[in-house]
């Protein structure tokens, strides 16, 4: 989300402003921030206060944007004189405007007003091969531990209209998958009048040409019908990936968190994905030391783990964030504690996620090429296949093309592999 926001703002500024590579060539500094977890948003303040002597040698414009700017507003210009200007999750429209009361010797200014509309922005610049639209903003589900409803407000659905012309402008750019965004992505169109429903928006994107792949993130479990699995495995362009946050294995952490399902429901939910498409990966995200999580309920956790053997999984340990109800709940768990729960379940992540890596050897997957591969060998690609999972190969020159590649060998998060056909 942030990605996109950030190619927003850049289209924003084009008549103005061209990216550069490092701080010291720039005349504006922009930090587009998160604020999910304590320690991404100390990074802010840390980065800000490296900047410090930039700013004593040049004159540069500095702004800091997303959702720790929403949060704390005016606090960021206290706290850290460096900044010129600060502008809210609603507001990155005014970006222009105030970068010119700030060139005009005015005060720092600080803009995070909420929206009840959609703010009317330019369609962004391509990201490359894997387009990204914003499909909603904001999110009524009020977890417990979340601050997004306190960053990005109240869910409001883009209209399907303003989506699929964004499309076909990443289309027309390169893009030949779309990464369809949103807080609680499968709620998309419940406020809309009259109501439409997620499948209307997934069949309206999967029919615009050019389009060759279609993934989503990240669905909420309550929102979870039978009709969007049904048309996962009915499409050919959809992705076959669910990405599935389930946060806890407890339902009595669960309803702490105020996630609005139970284990047994995410189970149910789960069996019904592997057996209507069993080729889907499925991903999740995990917290650990949840307040009053005890052994117990973290080894239910471990189960549910287990049970659904996820291909991967993103875990953390508990941040309280300001605000939030869980914030002021006694019942802390001793940061060791959910240090030493949290490398258990990662292990016990890791040796699935090679498992189900190496099961992959032999088999024929299609890569949709995304460009040089990470680790800067000389003629090799990388690209994901339509589970997710990353792939390098010998390819030069395929960048944006589907190819059927062979898998020779599993890596710890990547798959190698060779080419096996000629580009689709």
């Amino acid at each position: 989300m942030n990605e996109y926001d950030s190619l927003k703002l850049a289209k924003i500024l084009e008549s103005e402003y061209k990216l550069v590579e490092t701080p010291e060539e720039a005349d504006l500094i922009f930090i587009n921030t998160c604020s999910v977890r304590d320690k991404a948003e100390k990074k802010v303040y840390s980065l800000l206060g490296s900047f410090n002597r930039l700013k004593k040698k040049k004159k540069v414009v500095i702004g800091v944007g997303g959702c720790v700017a929403q949060q704390e507003g005016e606090n960021i210009v206290k706290k850290s004189p460096v900044v010129d200007f600060v502008v809210g999750t609603h507001n990155l429209s005014l970006v222009p405007s105030l970068i010119d009361r700030v060139q005009n010797n005015f005060p720092p200014q600080v803009a995070v007003d909420y929206r009840s509309d959609w703010e009317q922005l330019p369609i962004g610049i391509s990201s490359g091969v894997c387009g990204l639209v914003s499909i909603s903003r904001g999110c009524n589900k009020n977890c417990s531990f979340c601050i997004v409803p306190k960053t990005r407000g109240p869910e409001v659905s883009r209209p399907l209209e303003e989506v699929v012309r964004e499309v076909k402008y990443l289309v027309a750019q390169g893009s030949k998958e779309i990464i369809l965004l949103g807080q609680t992505v499968n709620s998309w169109g419940n406020d809309l009048k009259p109501r439409k429903k997620f499948v209307d928006l997934l069949e309206a994107v999967c029919a615009v040409e050019g389009v060759k792949r279609v993934r989503f993130t990240s669905p909420h479990p309550q929102e979870m019908r039978s009709e969007l699995i049904d048309f996962v495995r009915d499409s050919e362009v959809m992705c076959k990936h669910f990405h599935m946050p389930l946060q806890s294995g407890s339902n009595k952490i669960l309803k702490l968190m105020n996630r609005n399902y139970r284990k047994e429901r995410y189970l149910a939910i789960i069996d019904e994905i592997k057996s209507k498409v069993p080729e889907c990966a499925i991903t999740t995200d995990i917290i650990v030391g949840f307040p009053y999580e005890t052994e117990e309920d973290f080894k239910e956790t471990l189960d549910v783990v287990q049970i659904v053997e996820f291909d991967s999984s993103f875990s953390f340990v508990f941040s309280p964030r300001p605000r939030t109800k869980a914030a002021s709940f006694d019942g802390k768990v001793p940061r060791d504690v959910a240090l030493e729960r949290l490398y258990r379940l990662q292990a016990l992540q890791k040796e699935i996620t090679q498992r189900k890596l190496k099961n992959w050897i032999g088999k024929v997957t299609e890569i949709l090429v995304e460009g040089p591969s990470a680790d800067g060998r000389e003629n090799f690609v990388q690209g994901k296949n339509s589970q997710g999972i990353y792939v390098v190969f010998e390819a030069p020159g395929l960048v944006g093309q589907l190819v059927n590649v062979k898998i020779t060998s599993a890596g710890s998060h990547t798959l190698c592999g060779e080419i096996w056909s000629q580009p689709l």
